[in-house]
């Protein structure tokens, strides 16, 4: 396939519609509608275990897109190329912890079927003894509402089905990271 032809179909404060035309190998067009970030295209999610109970920090957040509520990894978007860093800060400002970066996963897609935006999962190890992370408040922005739960990794599946059955949603980062691979 060869791109031939990008314009904005709509384009708003963070996210945009690009129309993509594309030309395919025998000779037909292809129209495409893709959701774009407007700035940063780079997002993070975090996979933070508390140590030494090996917990899980998850969080319940309400979504407008959705309007509802989710259960989901924090999670948030880079302002730099220091994935590590950004991630730990956005732990914190979501969490209220302060974890120690195990590991960062390459750039990976999450939807490449409708979104541009790129994604790394960022694995942290909170050290829940230090007191730093006793007594924690998350510093939110005014139009986030987050409610942080510690869950052992074993009773994450029948909370998140709990949740569910109450009227939240689940997100795709906690099945495929808890429902799938138990």
């Amino acid at each position: 396939m060869k791109k031939i032809q990008e314009k904005f179909g709509y384009k708003g404060k963070w996210v945009g519609i690009l129309e993509k035309t594309f030309e395919c190998d025998n000779g037909d067009l292809s129209h495409w509608e893709v959701v774009t970030r407007v700035k940063n295209p780079i997002s993070m999610t975090m996979i933070a275990r508390m140590k030494p109970s090996n917990r899980y920090v998850l969080i319940r957040q309400y979504r407008p897109t959705i309007e509802n509520w989710v259960i989901a990894l924090p999670a948030g978007l880079s302002e730099s190329d220091d994935i590590a860093k950004e991630a730990s800060r956005e732990l914190t400002e979501e969490t209220g912890y302060t974890g120690k970066v195990l590991r960062v996963s390459p750039r990976i897609c999450s939807n490449a079927g409708l979104f541009s935006d790129f994604m790394h999962v960022v694995e942290l190890e909170i050290d829940e003894n230090d007191p730093i992370n006793q007594n924690v408040s998350p510093t939110l922005e005014s139009s986030e509402e987050i409610e942080v739960f510690l869950i052992p990794h074993s009773d994450i599946l029948s909370f998140a089905l709990k949740q569910k059955e109450k009227g939240d949603e689940i997100s795709v980062g906690v099945w495929y990271s808890f429902a799938l691979l138990r």
